[in-house]
């Protein structure tokens, strides 16, 4: 492991939008897009109202944005609160080799330093691009174990990817970047546990606060361990090692391959290949709950591994349930923010469905594979290997979707889609309220 530390400080300080490819760059204007679109989706979610009351109650200089509102704080706290406003609905992307949430981390964390900073539109893609190539790095070294021992990748792997966007932002040397790094993987952790509660949002902000912080310190002379990946009792030691060889630090880069996957469903990731494959059946076959007589699921090793509410009493549990998701999609064609309020969560045509569903892990099984059995005899299957992500008219209409009280919401699509030619991001910002 010796040098993983000094290769991704080394390369976050020499990397320049000016050599990154068209596709990577368009890639993070997606990103940012769809984020702000679930950040404005999930202001007003208690959980973000909660961590703006508790900002209010601390103080702070008023330097950065609560998007969505006319509220200013400090940097570190319109992170968390934009953080967990942007992770509240679960309907923020993934990245396969993070294994969790890294723009609901890095965008809250970027863009609070952008604006305390007066920083470009150039240097806001810039520094995001950065922090998903080290969170996409270090979580491909890390493998699969520590999240299978209960680790939530996100807030693992967050402050390190958000100490380092930050520490872009700041114009922080190879040796301050170090500092960064080693002071943000001691604000690493957040237990999957945690699933299904208010709790879970607030990863994604403290993982954001973090890197914010630590990027700040590193700025103001603070130290930490230099080789914090590597070292005895580094990141490695605590948290683990994949099996797969050591990726190279550097290209291709991350946010475009193998890219992000911006979610159609306002749920567990898990969920998506399953729902996928289910609502093909549905189309195809025009069934409703009645004409089910069973439902069965099968993944991979590991899929089911977040899905730790079987049976939820609450609609944020219920955002980790195969069969609620899989119930609700089959009765409604479709899976919206509001399946998981509390009157859809009791429908007896829900609850009744959820009992004929089964799901296992197969060894070898390759994304998800849904059989139906209606009850006139009729058996048909459906294989998703990868959910259905969006492109950038996707994006566009999520992102319409989510800020429906906005009076431009066009404006700051097109804003965002030529963001790299922006001096000055603060005027953009101050119209997503």
């Amino acid at each position: 492991m010796a040098g993983m530390t000094d290769a991704a400080t080394a390369w976050v300080e020499a990397a320049s939008i000016r050599e990154f490819p068209a596709e990577a760059i368009q890639a993070a204007k997606q990103g940012l897009l769809d984020t702000l679109a679930v950040i404005l989706a999930g202001a007003q979610e208690p959980v973000a109202v909660a961590a703006a009351d508790v900002a209010r109650r601390l103080g702070g200089a008023p330097q950065a944005s609560r998007i969505g509102t006319g509220e200013r704080t400090s940097p570190d706290r319109a992170a968390l609160i934009n953080g967990a406003a942007a992770h509240a609905l679960d309907y923020d992307d993934t990245q396969p080799s993070v294994g969790g949430h890294p723009s609901a981390v890095l965008i809250p964390a970027v863009l609070a330093v952008a604006e305390a900073e007066g920083s470009s539109g150039a240097a806001i893609l810039e520094a995001y691009i950065a922090g998903v190539q080290v969170m996409g790095r270090v979580g491909r070294a890390l493998g699969r174990a520590a999240y299978a021992k209960g680790w939530h990748n996100t807030s693992v792997l967050g402050p390190l990817g958000a100490a380092m966007a930050c520490g872009k932002l700041l114009g922080l040397d190879h040796g301050q970047l170090r500092h960064a790094l080693g002071i943000s993987v001691s604000q690493a952790g957040g237990t999957r546990q945690n699933f299904g509660a208010m709790c879970k949002p607030v990863h994604a902000g403290w993982a954001a606060q973090a890197g914010v912080q630590a990027a700040y310190l590193a700025a103001a002379g603070v130290t930490a361990d230099e080789d914090i990946l590597e070292a005895p009792m580094g990141f490695f030691a605590l948290w683990g090692r994949g099996d797969e060889p050591l990726p190279e630090f550097g290209s291709p880069l991350e946010i475009a391959e193998p890219g992000l996957v911006v979610k159609r469903h306002p749920c567990c990731a898990a969920t998506h290949r399953p729902l996928d494959a289910v609502l093909s059946l549905r189309e195809r076959y025009g069934f409703g709950p009645a004409d089910i007589a069973a439902l069965h699921v099968e993944v991979g090793p590991g899929g089911l591994a977040p899905l730790i509410h079987d049976f939820p009493a609450t609609g944020l549990q219920g955002k980790f349930s195969l069969r609620y998701t899989l119930a609700a999609a089959v009765t409604d064609g479709r899976i919206t923010i509001d399946t998981f309020g509390p009157a859809k969560l009791r429908r007896a045509e829900v609850l009744g469905l959820m009992e004929r569903i089964d799901r296992r892990e197969v060894p070898g099984a390759a994304g998800a594979t849904v059989t139906v059995e209606l009850k006139d005899g009729t058996r048909a299957s459906e294989q998703v290997r990868q959910p259905r992500s969006l492109g950038w008219d996707g994006v566009a209409a999520k992102f319409r979707d989510c800020a429906v009280s906005l009076p431009d919401a066009d404006g700051i699509i097109e804003a965002v889609r030529r963001l790299d030619a922006i001096a000055d991001w603060t005027p953009i910002l101050a119209t997503a309220r």
